[in-house]
């Protein structure tokens, strides 16, 4: 199920906030200067991102689309939004950089809510199920 060859969509939630600057690693890396943080998902659904020194592009994703609007119930902003996410193909903390090099969020929280049809929700904790 999660080989990147078998085309299954795995879907996440995920909380971000603002990217202030970049961490002492970014800075290793070279990154100097974090993009402004933008609610533009659409450059994560085309071909052709590139994380810094990855040699391959990313495949775009399936869906991404935001769940809030960034206002609390009094309307007041608040700096936390939630994001969901679809990818067919990921490579190791993928969401977490996309999100801080290519949108400018710093990822708070990140949970898998789906493999293919199997919602993580459907099976208890410490349990399994057929497939």
């Amino acid at each position: 199920l999660i080989e990147p060859n078998t085309g299954i969509q795995k879907e996440y939630i995920v909380k971000v906030q603002p990217a202030i600057r970049p961490t002492p690693q970014e800075r290793e890396l070279g990154i100097r200067n974090l993009p402004a943080p933008t609610k533009d998902l659409s450059m994560l659904l085309r071909k052709g991102n590139r994380l810094l020194n990855e040699r391959f592009a990313l495949k775009p994703l399936k869906e991404a689309e935001w769940l809030d609007d960034g206002q609390n119930e009094r309307g007041a902003e608040v700096q936390t939004l939630t994001m969901r996410l679809v990818l067919i193909e990921g490579k190791k903390r993928q969401i977490r950089r996309m999100c801080r090099e290519l949108l400018g969020w710093h990822v708070v929280e990140l949970v898998r809510t789906s493999v293919g049809p199997v919602r993580v929700d459907s099976v208890p904790e410490g349990k399994w199920r057929p497939l």
